[in-house]
């Protein structure tokens, strides 16, 4: 497992997933409203999920920040 931490600018719904290289949502770590310049911070166990390479999508105010990330088992 991982901790992944972001910090919104602005209050509001935020949602935040992780997708495998297909594009296919594998996990959602958070979906609901993050206030203004306050971390907020989530765990991803990735113990059912398969090595490979995925992405962490983090979709608030309009905005779109996309992080891959690589899995080794």
């Amino acid at each position: 497992s991982t901790t992944i931490r972001f910090t919104p600018a602005v209050s509001g719904k935020a949602v935040l997933s992780v997708h495998n290289v297909l594009g296919e949502i594998v996990a959602t770590l958070f979906d609901g409203v993050a206030e203004a310049r306050r971390m907020q911070e989530v765990t991803f166990d990735a113990s059912g999920l398969p090595s490979g390479v995925y992405v962490a999508a983090l979709v608030s105010d309009g905005q779109r920040i996309v992080k891959k990330m690589m899995l080794l088992k």
